[in-house]
C-alpha cells in the first residue's frame, strides 16, 4: 500500500519549515558575551548606598554615592539569554547578578529600592545609566546612556 500522491512532498516541506522556524527561535550560542557598563547616578538631595546581590547570598558593596555623584560598574551580558554577571577574580566562575539595590545609608530595610536590570538584559547597548533618588524606597530608572 503506497502513500497518497504528493504526500511525500508535503511531508518534506513541513519538516523543512519546522526546522527553519526552530532555527529562528534558538539563541545564537556562538555569539560572544558583551561587556556592559552601568553608571548609577544619584540625582537626589541625599546620599544613597548601593550593593550588588549575586546568587547564593553573595554581595558586593558599591559604597556610598553622594548627591550628584555616580558609580560605574563593569558587567557582562550573556549573549544566549541576557543574564548579567561579573567574572570572579580568579577567572574560574561567573558571578551571576540577581539584583542591584540602593538605599538610604543606615536604613536599608525601609528605603531599599531596586535598580532596574531588565533594560540591560533585554537591550543591545553597551552603556547604561540608572538615575536614582533617595526616598522610601529609593527610586531608580535605567536607560541607554549615550
Amino acid at each position: 500500500m503506497g502513500l497518497p500522491a504528493g504526500s511525500t512532498t508535503r511531508a518534506a516541506t513541513a519538516v523543512l519549515l519546522s526546522l527553519a522556524m526552530a532555527s529562528c527561535s534558538m539563541p545564537n550560542e556562538s555569539a560572544a558575551d558583551v561587556p556592559v557598563s552601568l553608571t548609577i547616578v544619584n540625582k537626589g538631595s541625599d546620599p544613597i548606598h548601593c550593593m550588588i546581590n549575586f546568587g547564593h547570598w553573595v554581595t558586593q558593596d558599591l559604597g556610598m554615592i553622594g548627591q550628584s555623584g555616580s558609580k560605574t560598574v563593569q558587567l557582562h551580558r550573556q549573549a544566549a539569554d541576557g543574564a548579567l554577571y561579573i567574572p570572579r577574580a580568579d577567572g574560574q566562575r561567573l558571578m551571576m547578578i540577581e539584583n542591584i539595590f540602593c538605599s538610604a545609608p543606615g536604613d536599608s530595610a525601609a528605603s531599599r529600592g531596586q535598580v532596574p536590570l531588565l533594560p540591560i538584559q533585554a537591550g543591545y547597548s553597551q552603556r547604561y545609566a540608572s538615575v536614582c533618588r533617595a526616598g522610601e524606597p529609593v527610586q531608580c530608572e535605567t536607560a541607554v546612556s549615550d
